[in-house]
């Protein structure tokens, strides 16, 4: 249940910072890499 939970905020996230900064897409990557690592755990 939480990693779906976690999923569906980094989705949020991932498509709400599309028209943002670049600093916005680092941080989106750092989020797609901790949630790499969560489903790894």
């Amino acid at each position: 249940m939480r990693s779906a939970v976690i999923l569906r905020i980094c989705k949020l996230v991932f498509w709400s910072d599309i028209g943002l900064s670049n600093i916005n897409k680092n941080i989106r990557v750092i989020y797609l890499v901790l949630l790499s690592r969560l489903s790894v755990r």
